[in-house]
């Protein structure tokens, strides 16, 4: 599962129709919206990729560009 908290990185966006409850270790957290976003990144030599991920989930109080969590999570609405 992949986050951010920055709308303008979405190439394509949606609002969900019901917030998403997600529990997380301190409290809970609300995901409003979903799309999708362009990781910019270096290859092996150097080269310039883009990679597209295509479900990034919108949660506007999050601080870091993107957050990817394990599997191991379970996400409940």
């Amino acid at each position: 599962m992949y986050f951010t908290g920055e709308k303008g990185k979405f190439v394509t966006f949606e609002e969900l129709p019901i917030k998403l409850l997600i529990h997380i270790t301190n409290g809970m957290m609300y995901i409003t919206g979903k799309g999708s976003i362009i990781f910019r990144h270096k290859g092996r030599q150097d080269e310039s990729l883009n990679t597209i991920i295509d479900i990034v989930f919108y949660y506007a109080d999050l601080i870091c560009h993107l957050l990817s969590l394990g599997p191991s999570y379970e996400m409940t609405s």
